[in-house]
């Protein structure tokens, strides 16, 4: 799509660059709210809002859904351009969604309850969605797709695979079906694509983190045990030194005041080694401490 000023070098120095220029090859940039301020402002809406509607024409689409200037701040826009020709863009967002989930996470949801209504069986997530991509007829299939969603994906930190896709035409579900491998996934009433490998990638992190909080439940365990143990060994040994020489004299036992002073120490020990305990551990260290006599010269 040609235009008659250097669109590339406006995006170079409007935009946030991230490739391009002095790689010798297209220039790739993102562009935010901000963007669309200032003296390029106007020309910056203008190429935007020119390949929103080639967009909108390529998916048959009544309207388009990209017009420039009309941009929310948590989106953005990842767009390729060399000289005066535009090549291709892809739009971004987070947003709220409700999704009927595959077969699997919905058995999971109906076995946890004896009834499930249909909001029930819904589940509410807020991935980033890929809002609008689009590349120049002429130069699909050329590599500049996978380059635009490439750098989008590093930038934002993410894998296809944890997106949400907004109304994909065929050819952008083929092309996720070739670079990465997403096939399968539940039609939704709002027309959102998530793929299967969301769900089954949440459900493994899921369980690898409940796997480490076990670990760590388990090394404060030990920890607190061997806390007990100090204690009851301590109340010991109280004990018979006030059994052989008495309470007599300068040195004498409490459990009193002191024993508590003690006590709440090793509470505070008890809270700081795991905060997903109960309190069944704490009170056994607490106790421990009580009971034992503490020497007061």
């Amino acid at each position: 799509m040609d235009f008659p000023y250097d669109v590339a070098e406006i995006l170079w120095h409007v935009g946030t660059p991230l490739g391009g220029v002095d790689d010798r090859g297209p220039t790739l940039a993102m562009l935010q709210e901000g963007s669309f301020r200032g003296p390029s402002g106007g020309i910056l809406s203008e190429v935007i809002t020119a390949m929103g509607k080639a967009s909108a024409r390529a998916q048959g689409l009544p309207s388009p859904i990209t017009i420039g200037g009309q941009m929310p701040q948590d989106q953005r826009i990842y767009i390729l351009a060399e000289g005066t020709q535009a090549l291709g863009f892809l739009k971004v967002g987070r947003k709220r969604l409700f999704v009927v989930p595959p077969v699997k996470e919905a058995h999971k949801v109906q076995r946890s309850r004896s009834t499930v209504s249909v909001q029930e069986a819904l589940v509410e997530l807020t991935p980033l969605c890929a809002l609008d991509f689009y590349v120049q007829e002429g130069c699909q299939r050329s590599g500049l797709g996978k380059r635009l969603f490439d750098a989008m994906l590093r930038r934002e930190g993410v894998r296809p695979s944890q997106m949400a896709y907004d109304r994909p035409s065929p050819k952008f579900l083929g092309f996720l079906g070739k670079h990465f491998s997403l096939r399968r996934f539940v039609p939704q009433n709002n027309n959102f694509v998530v793929f299967d490998d969301y769900f089954s990638e949440m459900s493994s992190e899921k369980a690898d983190a409940a796997d480490c909080d076990g670990r760590r439940l388990r090394a404060g365990d030990s920890r607190l045990m061997g806390a007990a143990h100090s204690m009851g060994a301590y109340a010991s040994t109280g004990a018979n030194h006030d059994h052989h020489h008495g309470t007599s004299g300068r040195g004498h036992y409490v459990a009193g005041p002191a024993a508590s002073t003690l006590a709440m120490g090793v509470t505070k020990q008890v809270l700081q080694t795991s905060s997903t305990m109960g309190v069944g551990w704490m009170l056994v260290g607490a106790a421990a401490v009580a009971a034992a006599p503490v020497r007061m010269d």
